[in-house]
């Protein structure tokens, strides 16, 4: 029964790679020779990835056929803070994130968009480079820019890693978005959208606004103690974990996917969070 399921698209975004709050190898070597080890928080980020990646490899229910990256993979040089709080190269970020995105299904394409110009190059479009790495493994990769329109089965979405920054009522400009997508629509100026999917936040949300779902990622990193974030230290809380979209019958399906939520302080150890359990995948 569930190899005639659809297959879905997996949606993730801000893996901020080699951020000491976001997603790592185990280890790796520099290029100077350095060994650099996860912290046990993000071992804990490791260890949902690779849940999730199992998940999509091996259960039919979760096939998928297309892996979205929606901005921000990379932790780049942390200009504000001058390269605090992160490891490595801006190459060698690219090389860990393709590492990690090598876990997904072999026959799925991974489409990569580029983020917040803060975690880019001045020099280089570092999603890019991603992508063009991921071919020379001879996996299915597609560069999709700053934005783009995506089919999803017989509907359109509209994808792009920025957002707007609201935090204390976060779906109202996600609701705004999508009624300027529907005047531009009538006016001829855009085409017709199903689906509004961007990231940045690093929240989980989804609104149906009479007919376009808007989806908000989550990320894959924990709260990052940059002194602008800690003035509204609750508000910037993230989720953590991905979204499945697909269409059945006509219909368009949404599923939100998030792991257990946890904190990692400044020497990279875990700080567990009570959470509600019927939220959030089990990990086994």
């Amino acid at each position: 029964m569930y190899g005639e399921l659809p297959k879905k698209i997996l949606c993730l975004a801000d893996m901020h790679v080699l951020s000491n709050y976001g997603l790592a190898l185990p280890e790796f070597e520099g290029e100077d020779g350095v060994i650099y080890r996860a912290s046990p928080g993000q071992l804990r980020l490791l260890k949902y990835w690779k849940h999730l990646c199992k998940t999509v490899n091996e259960s039919p229910k979760w096939q998928v056929k297309e892996v979205w990256v929606v901005g921000d993979a990379l932790a780049g040089l942390n200009p504000a803070e001058r390269g605090r709080r992160r490891r490595g190269t801006l190459d060698e970020q690219v090389r860990v994130a393709v590492e990690l995105l090598d876990m997904m299904p072999k026959k799925a394409t991974i489409k990569v968009w580029s983020g917040s110009e803060y975690h880019e190059s001045i020099e280089t479009m570092l999603h890019e480079r991603i992508v063009e790495q991921l071919k020379l493994r001879g996996r299915k990769a597609l560069f999709r820019g700053a934005w783009s329109f995506e089919k999803v089965g017989d509907t359109t979405a509209f994808v792009c890693h920025h957002s707007s920054t609201a935090i204390v009522y976060p779906e109202t400009p996600m609701i705004r978005d999508s009624r300027w997508f529907k005047i531009q629509y009538f006016d001829g100026k855009l085409p017709k959208v199903h689906w509004i999917i961007r990231a940045h936040k690093h929240i989980s949300k989804f609104v149906d606004d009479r007919g376009i779902y808007i989806i908000q990622l989550p990320a894959w990193q924990t709260i990052a103690p940059w002194s602008r974030i800690l003035k509204q230290f609750p508000m910037w809380i993230p989720d953590i974990g991905a979204a499945f979209i697909w269409t059945e019958q006509g219909r368009r399906r949404y599923q939100e996917w998030l792991y257990p939520p946890f904190l990692i302080d400044e020497k990279g150890r875990v700080i567990e969070v009570p959470y509600d359990k019927k939220r959030y995948v089990e990990i086994e």
